[in-house]
C-alpha cells in the first residue's frame, strides 16, 4: 500500500512540474506581447511627435 501513495505523490509532483513549466512559458509569452505592445506605442509616438 505504501508504494502506491508514494507513487501518486510522485505523480502529482510530476503534474505539479509541468503545470509550472507551461505557466511559465505563457508568463514569457506574455511579457514579450506587452513589450513588443509597448515598443510599438512607442515607436509611433515618437514619429507623431517628430512631425513625419
Amino acid at each position: 500500500m505504501m508504494a502506491s501513495k508514494t507513487e501518486g505523490h510522485n505523480d502529482r509532483q510530476a503534474i505539479d512540474a509541468e503545470r509550472r513549466r507551461r505557466q511559465r512559458g505563457r508568463n514569457w509569452a506574455v511579457l514579450l506581447a506587452l513589450v513588443a505592445f509597448c515598443a510599438i506605442v512607442y515607436g509611433i509616438t515618437l514619429v507623431r511627435l517628430t512631425g513625419h
